[in-house]
């Protein structure tokens, strides 16, 4: 089918100029950008790239290049985690489920204003770690949470699990404040499913939608056509800096127990490619929908998740051992946000 495009060639010629001249500074505007523009259908309409891969590089920005996605992935967190919900594994509003998947969360104080530590009064749900009313925070947001972290301080984006594990800045149900809440949805997903999180998205999301070049470990191929961060100094000067997730761009692709000790972050670890042209998902490539299932609160792969892999779905293989929680996913055309997500193209 022919798609008559809303743009005149003016309209794109305009569009590209305006992409061109947002880059055309490296003192005063950006190094590189790629602006896709689709309609409801997921037709693209107009995509283009402009400037360099980096400050400082002598390389095109182009079509091709990956984009680390940060806080964008919490989106396709959510949406594997409200799957699961509809399949009857976890539950919204269960105030035992999350924290018998996550016992770690049990044992978890609040942080109050003075510096001092209280007992968690109330249970933390899913739902909560879906709002961001669970009590987490992000210590690049909130002093009271950086100040209680030092001297060694917390690097949220440290491919490390443990650095998701702080105090909570209220009472859970209490309150509103950004933070890992998504990290934790993704280690209640994990250790549900017994799939990583990366491996869930993969065979559920981007799989059906014929998403190729989207991961949490990028590939060498990937990596090496990865956009670089800038830092903009004082005097306006941009420069390269070393990329804020960085585990995951570095790790021995090679050596399986490496990548697992890589934390599989929900807030921020995707990396995308743009996705290619016409981007309509045939009816026969649409998840197909699934009977409802109870779940059972065990912290082993759940029996309700291999049943729910019938005819209709490819079977999904569960592991008997729970998972290590890993890092970012990656993936083609560039998303933007911010925070521990995914990688695209």
């Amino acid at each position: 089918m022919t798609v008559t495009s809303p743009f005149t060639e003016e309209t794109l010629s305009t569009l590209r100029t305006l992409v061109d001249n947002a880059c055309a500074d490296p003192k005063t505007t950006i190094p590189g950008a790629t602006v896709v523009i689709v309609d409801k259908t997921g037709t693209e309409l107009f995509a283009h790239s402009a400037g360099k891969r980096g400050a400082h590089s002598s390389e095109p920005m182009t079509l091709d290049n990956i984009f680390w996605i940060a806080s964008c992935t919490k989106m396709l967190v959510g949406v594997a985690v409200m799957q699961l919900v509809e399949k009857n594994i976890l539950n919204l509003d269960d105030k035992e489920q999350i924290e018998s998947l996550c016992p770690e969360l049990r044992d978890l104080k609040v942080l109050k204003e003075d510096g001092t530590l209280e007992e968690k009064k109330n249970a933390i749900t899913l739902r909560m770690l879906l709002t961001h009313t669970a009590g987490f925070g992000y210590t690049f947001f909130n002093d009271r949470l950086r100040e209680w972290s030092y001297p060694a301080g917390v690097d949220e984006f440290s491919g490390r699990m443990e650095d998701v594990k702080t105090p909570l800045l209220f009472q859970p149900g209490e309150g509103w404040e950004y933070g890992v809440g998504l990290d934790w949805a993704g280690i209640a997903l994990q250790r549900a499913t017994g799939l990583t999180l990366n491996e869930y998205l993969q065979k559920h999301i981007f799989a059906p939608l014929g998403i190729k070049e989207m991961s949490m470990i990028p590939n060498e191929d990937m990596r090496r056509r990865m956009a670089y961060m800038n830092h903009r100094g004082e005097d306006g000067t941009l420069r390269p800096r070393d990329h804020l997730l960085r585990a995951p761009l570095v790790v021995d692709l090679n050596d399986e127990a490496e990548i697992k000790r890589v934390f599989d972050s929900g807030g921020a670890g995707v990396n995308p490619r743009r996705p290619p042209e016409q981007r309509n998902v045939p009816e026969n490539r649409r998840p197909a929908p699934v009977s409802r299932h109870s779940r059972h609160h065990v912290h082993e792969p759940d029996p309700a998740y291999a049943a729910l892999q019938s005819a209709e779905h490819p079977r999904v293989e569960t592991r008997s051992d729970e998972p290590d929680s890993r890092a970012l996913p990656c993936c083609r055309r560039p998303t933007a946000g911010m925070g521990p997500d995914l990688y695209a193209e």
